[in-house]
């Protein structure tokens, strides 16, 4: 359980319009603080470029990762400071931790998940020392920031480095590694006035609109990844496509994801916790 609780120079206000002429999607658009993460995560995109795929036996688990890794390892803390203002310095070395578990394990070459975890809560991090304020609310946004970062670095990972799906095949992720697109994804498409559930197994829907839906991007990888009747490799999502409408999709999505994420030993034993993100004691009795 993570405590709720806003920092002590938190001031709430009242939530009111922003956006009044053109230039002010400006605002939406990006902010500062924003423009910083993108720059972040757009090194990491090229550290890929870079780091390309070495010839082996093995088809899955590309041992080129391990040296994309180390590069990350050695570098996340720098990476974090461009972010972080200098006053704030003290909390680079924590919330480094999160960027540094969001992106796959060295050990096994696998992503799952928990990594998918670990970048809400280094995005969760910043929020609480500051770095992205309320200013910055309407900028951040799943869909300028997980639509396009970091899944699509992700996804290159993974494909660049044929990573494995952590757990027993993907168990826990609805496409074998992620799941919290499909619960943004869904709730972007909830009164959409013609695009249903069912749409979503239709491969011309998903080639005419993915790229303005999160949720039909990520059905447009799972056909790239995988061969096959969908109902066959993806036998969960093609039992969703009968739910009949998006706000049931997402709704259950949500519960999915606290039961079989969240509420998972397996997924959980490697999510670490610090000053930002304590975890309460067990008390008896």
């Amino acid at each position: 359980h993570l405590p709720e609780a806003p920092p002590a120079t938190q001031n709430f206000i009242i939530p009111k319009k922003e956006i009044h002429t053109v230039p002010d999607m400006g605002k939406w658009k990006r902010s500062q603080a924003i423009e910083k993460l993108v720059a972040l995560l757009n090194t990491l995109d090229r550290w890929i470029d870079e780091t390309p795929p070495v010839d082996q036996p093995s088809r899955f688990g590309n041992k080129a990762y391990r040296t994309w890794y180390a590069k990350l390892d050695e570098e996340a803390e720098n990476l974090v400071a461009t972010v972080v203002p200098t006053h704030l310095a003290a909390a680079v070395p924590e919330v480094a931790v999160y960027l540094k578990e969001s992106v796959g394990n060295s050990t096994r070459i696998d992503y799952g998940t928990g990594h998918e975890a670990a970048f809400a809560a280094f995005l969760c991090c910043l929020c609480k020392i500051g770095v992205l304020r309320v200013d910055d609310q309407i900028a951040i946004t799943v869909f300028l920031l997980f639509a396009t970062f970091p899944f699509p670095v992700m996804r290159k990972l993974q494909k660049t480095y044929r990573m494995e799906p952590a757990g027993s095949q993907g168990v826990w992720g609805l496409d074998d590694f992620q799941f919290l697109p499909f619960i943004w994804g869904s709730s972007q498409l909830i009164d959409h006035p013609y695009l249903e559930p069912r749409h979503f197994v239709d491969e011309k829907a998903v080639n005419e609109n993915h790229k303005d839906y999160m949720f039909l991007e990520c059905i447009l990888f799972i056909t790239e990844m995988k061969t096959g009747p969908f109902a066959e490799h993806s036998n969960q999502l093609w039992n969703i496509s009968a739910v009949p409408s998006w706000s049931k999709v997402n709704q259950g999505l949500i519960r999915m994801y606290k039961a079989e994420c969240l509420e998972k030993f397996p997924v959980i034993q490697h999510f670490k916790f610090g000053s930002l993100l304590p975890i309460h004691p067990v008390t008896s009795g």
